[in-house]
């Protein structure tokens, strides 16, 4: 039936009075999850949205969830808001207070260009990044609007760009700056001497 006695209040033979608590029982064939959304993501959330559940104690497992309840308000110190996943326990391996992480998938876009976010700067209250130019050996500061983000990675949902990025000590590059690039072959100057014609003498002594 998925109900247990969770806690027990009384022991066997206790003298009790009316409308005292004896134990305590729970249903745990559905139980609901709580997560705690940030104001960024919080409109993105739906009522029956999918979501994943995984926890820390069953590594590997997956369990389908969706999306039952939203809180209407943000808590003002946190700025943060409730969202309430349900999902069925049938085998009850799922216990009230576990720890879990949530996957909600909100949107998906396919084909798309990515770049590290190590390489995002923020030049003119502008988002972008220093985009190379190995022929001229140079950085161009390139404005980009971010798309999605997932793990190290951020989605350029324009301008449709390609190449090399600066991903190191892009804070100190400003835009149009020379750069020498890793493995590749810079120009070499040689300044000519007399000696490399042949025209060289010894200091204080004679030609033979």
């Amino acid at each position: 039936t998925g109900r247990f006695v969770a806690e027990r209040f009384q022991t066997e033979g206790a003298m009790i009075s009316a409308n005292t608590p004896i134990v305590s029982v729970i249903d745990i064939a559905t139980v609901t999850a709580v997560v705690d959304m940030v104001e960024r993501d919080y409109f993105k959330i739906k009522h029956g949205m999918q979501a994943e559940i995984e926890t820390s104690a069953q590594s590997g497992r997956v369990y389908s969830a969706r999306v039952s309840r939203i809180a209407p308000l943000l808590n003002e110190a946190s700025r943060q808001a409730r969202i309430e996943l349900e999902l069925a326990n049938t085998d009850f391996s799922l216990k009230p207070g576990m720890f879990i992480k949530a996957k909600l998938i909100y949107g998906a876009h396919e084909s798309v260009t990515v770049a590290p976010a190590a390489a995002m700067v923020r030049r003119n209250n502008q988002d972008g990044l220093f985009l190379v130019d190995g022929e001229k050996s140079i950085a161009n500061f390139v404005p980009v609007v971010i798309g999605f983000r997932e793990g190290d990675l951020v989605e350029i949902a324009s301008p449709s760009i390609s190449g090399d990025v600066i991903t190191l000590g892009q804070h100190l590059v400003e835009d149009g700056a020379s750069i020498k690039i890793a493995g590749k072959e810079q120009p070499q100057t040689r300044s000519s001497t007399s000696e490399d014609k042949g025209q060289g003498r010894k200091k204080g002594g004679q030609q033979p």
